[in-house]
């Protein structure tokens, strides 16, 4: 059945989580295009830089940004639309 929903995320490593990031999705129906090919939703996150200077990520943050790309090219062809976030640090 189709509804309103909401989605929420949470970063963990080890013992510690961060906060709670929540986003609310608004069902507006489907039309008859949207059953022939999807859309995709794309969250690419990449962390390099940590408080605690034994962690470090050379590479997080610029794979999250190609992650998203490579998926973006997709438009059109299997996706008939494709939208991307990148969050990096």
């Amino acid at each position: 059945m189709a509804k309103d929903s909401t989605i929420s995320l949470v970063a963990r490593t080890g013992e510690r989580a961060g906060e709670a990031v929540s986003v609310r999705l608004i069902w507006k129906g489907m039309v008859e295009a949207d059953l022939r090919k999807p859309r995709l939703y794309v969250l690419a996150i990449g962390v390099s830089r940590y408080q605690d200077p034994g962690l470090v990520l050379s590479f997080a943050s610029a794979d999250a940004g190609d992650v998203a790309a490579a998926l973006k090219a997709q438009e059109g062809g299997i996706y008939r639309e494709v939208v991307a976030k990148v969050a990096a640090r």
